[in-house]
């Protein structure tokens, strides 16, 4: 993908592949990602708790034309104040492109039932009784949060819609 020089992306979880900022969960990943972006200009490497304030983790009132949150949303407390979170990084009419699982399969929980945040979920209105929602569900939270023209696609054959 080929983005104009004015245009900042901000990438959650892994990797930041335009300017300005990596915020990822894991001093691990901000390593790998100084190794292997450090020299391109005007990045800056750095945790961010999505399901916290932005503006009191050093970013300020600095705003993103995109916004990349791949598999991390599910594992905040609160939907609500996490997609609020990521709104308040996002210019107006910014885009967010959000990655998350929507079919739950039982070895998910075999899988990722140990790691902190699986089962952190407080939005109890949202999600009764699991972190992972259904695509049809993401659309209706986003939409319910501000979220516009929220569009779905799925790579599973015969998905839901």
């Amino acid at each position: 993908m080929i983005l104009q020089k004015n245009v900042k992306v901000l990438i959650t979880k892994n990797v930041l592949y335009v300017k300005v900022n990596v915020a990822i969960l894991n001093m691990a990943f901000i390593k790998e990602a100084k190794r292997r972006f450090g020299q391109r200009p005007r990045m800056r490497f750095g945790l961010l708790d999505i399901s916290k304030n932005p503006g009191d983790q050093d970013f300020g009132d600095e705003k993103f034309d995109i916004i990349v949150a791949s598999d991390i949303v599910h594992a905040t407390p609160s939907l609500h104040e996490s997609l609020q979170n990521i709104k308040s990084l996002l210019v107006p009419d910014g885009l967010l492109m959000l990655v998350e699982l929507t079919n739950v399969a039982s070895w998910f929980d075999l899988v990722f039932g140990m790691l902190e945040g699986w089962w952190a979920f407080t939005d109890k209105d949202i999600r009764q009784d699991h972190a992972l929602l259904p695509m049809a569900k993401w659309r209706e939270v986003l939409l319910n949060e501000g979220f516009k023209n929220v569009v779905s696609v799925s790579d599973v054959p015969a998905a839901e819609p």
